[in-house]
């Protein structure tokens, strides 16, 4: 299995894109200010 790699530019833009979409709106809070969030662009899958 050939992996293909991926601009940056395409991995920002999916993450916001995913983050936007599925994240922004459990993760926006007072007490996750100034936390870093890790997302797998391709699972979705995320930890902070």
């Amino acid at each position: 299995m050939t992996i293909e790699p991926m601009a940056s530019a395409d991995v920002v833009r999916i993450g916001q894109d995913i983050y936007a979409r599925d994240l922004q709106t459990k993760l926006d809070t007072p007490e996750n200010q100034g936390r870093l969030v890790a997302l797998d662009i391709k699972s979705g899958d995320y930890e902070m």
